[in-house]
């Protein structure tokens, strides 16, 4: 059940938009106002052509409606030649405080749907351009407006 709320708020049409986000990097915004981010600084990558990028991804749901969670975070496996992805871990707050967290035993491969979140995280970890590994410094942002 945890995983299929998750992958629901990850597969709901975004809107980009800019923002300053200490530690984690903005990514994108949805239309019922979920805000996700990615810890770039924990970013394991290769580029475009990489199979097994990986990367947290944090979304703060106390906007949104929609869902009762208030914050996710999630880890995923993103491969980026194929445009799938996995979910690794997931942990989730509710507004009463409870949390709860899975680790899947066998992450199921899921193709990355166009303009949602995922796509977004995918924008991001998968770019050539914006992570330089020498100096771990941004180039360009995840999205602009």
């Amino acid at each position: 059940m945890k995983i299929i709320v998750a992958l629901a708020l990850l597969l709901t049409p975004v809107a980009a938009q800019a923002s300053d986000h200490s530690e984690w990097t903005f990514v994108t915004r949805t239309k019922s106002g979920s805000i996700s981010y990615v810890l770039t600084e924990d970013m394991m990558r290769g580029g475009s052509t990489s199979t097994k990028a990986k990367a947290w991804v944090k979304t703060d749901h106390s906007r949104d409606a929609t869902t009762p969670v208030r914050q996710s975070k999630i880890l995923f496996e993103i491969n980026c030649r194929n445009q799938t992805y996995k979910v690794l871990t997931l942990a989730s707050t509710f507004p009463n405080g409870k949390r709860e967290s899975d680790t899947p035993a066998y992450p199921s491969t899921r193709y990355i749907v166009p303009d949602t979140i995922m796509d977004a995280v995918a924008e991001a970890v998968c770019s050539d351009t914006y992570f330089d590994p020498v100096t771990s410094e941004a180039e360009t942002p995840l999205r602009s407006e």
